[in-house]
């Protein structure tokens, strides 16, 4: 699979025309909707430049500009329509810089101005969100409660329950318990 850096752009648009759609969606639809009927919380996803797109059975790589992500899906502007039911892999770029691969499957796609489309994908197995984005700090911050809220709570006590499971060392057990333990505590006021 080719990387993010020979991709195709075929929203042929500024990031600064991007970033307008994507204010524009956020507006009629916000990227992190509370109680929306949604299994996992979606999270904002910005990565400069975009992350990579392969469609099973092009050889192309496209480049396009992820809205939200979550553990189970993404969602992303392309400048092309996809079919409902178009497995595909993402090239998806970590808080670290890794790239990472999500194969996944073309849920919904629709245009929403021009030749720009929303389209969402749900992976074929979950990804952990926190590679990718601060959960903390889109949960909400010292002075509008805590920073986490129910969904988040369920998508933590899901893994452990799953690791515990699948016989998951006692190291990965204790990571999760202690996500769970700072997802609880009090956060500090936020300083002048």
């Amino acid at each position: 699979m080719h990387g993010r850096d020979d991709a195709l752009d075929a929203r042929r648009i500024s990031d600064a025309e991007a970033q307008a759609v994507l204010r524009e969606l956020d507006s009629v639809q916000p990227a992190l909707p509370g109680g929306d009927g949604r299994r996992h919380r979606r999270y904002a996803y910005y990565v400069p430049g975009g992350v990579g797109l392969q469609i099973q059975g092009v050889s192309q790589t496209y480049l396009v500009r992820p809205r939200n992500i979550s553990r189970g899906g993404i969602a992303f502007l392309h400048g092309l329509y996809l079919y409902k039911g178009t497995p595909c892999t993402l090239v998806l770029k970590t808080r670290g810089g890794e790239r990472l691969l999500a194969r996944g499957v073309v849920q919904q796609c629709r245009c929403v101005r021009g030749r720009i489309h929303e389209v969402r994908v749900r992976f074929v197995e979950e990804v952990d969100v926190e590679l990718f984005v601060d959960t903390f700090a889109q949960a909400g911050d010292a002075e509008s409660g805590p920073g986490y809220d129910g969904g988040q709570m369920l998508d933590v006590l899901d893994k452990l329950r799953d690791a515990v499971e699948d016989g998951a060392s006692l190291d990965e057990v204790r990571k999760s318990v202690a996500r769970l333990a700072r997802m609880v505590a009090p956060r500090a006021p936020a300083q002048p």
